[in-house]
């Protein structure tokens, strides 16, 4: 199965995303993504990303390879050092890493601070609808203390 995207369709569907060449230059990435780690394209991957899980012990593109088939857990190298989840996959047609994800927030005021909004997301991505479920719970604690 060959299965190609329009740039805008990729982005809709994975707005987290991060293109990685052989070079580990940031080739491109999500729009997102964009927002939340700006400027990191067309610049060395481990210049503005830190893989936390699984330790990698060296920083060369064999060593990122070594991580598909298991969840990554990215820190951008940004102010707020926003935590990305999700895998690796090889494009073995030009010798890419294609990270793909999501951002990974534990408060809806983490989401506001940050700028976005539902459109930011992958309709496919649960986050928001499990961020209103916590707050709902918080809310209803709230009230049933009062």
């Amino acid at each position: 199965m060959n299965v190609k995207f329009e740039d805008a369709q990729f982005n809709r569907i994975f707005p987290f995303y991060i293109l990685i060449g052989s070079d580990l230059v940031v080739e491109s990435t999500g729009t997102t993504l964009e927002k939340i780690c700006p400027g990191t394209g067309k610049k060395s991957f481990f210049d503005n990303y830190k893989i936390m899980r699984p330790e990698l012990l060296t920083e060369d593109f064999q060593s990122l390879l070594s991580l598909s088939n298991q969840m990554v857990i990215i820190e951008c190298r940004n102010q707020k050092k926003t935590i990305l989840r999700g895998q690796i996959e090889l494009l073995p047609e030009k010798n890419q890493l294609l990270f793909i994800g999501s951002a990974w927030f534990s408060s809806m005021e983490q989401i506001i601070k940050e700028k976005l909004n539902l459109n930011d997301f992958a309709i496919h991505d649960p986050l928001i609808d499990l961020l209103h479920v916590i707050k709902t719970q918080e809310i209803t604690t709230e009230d049933l203390k009062h």
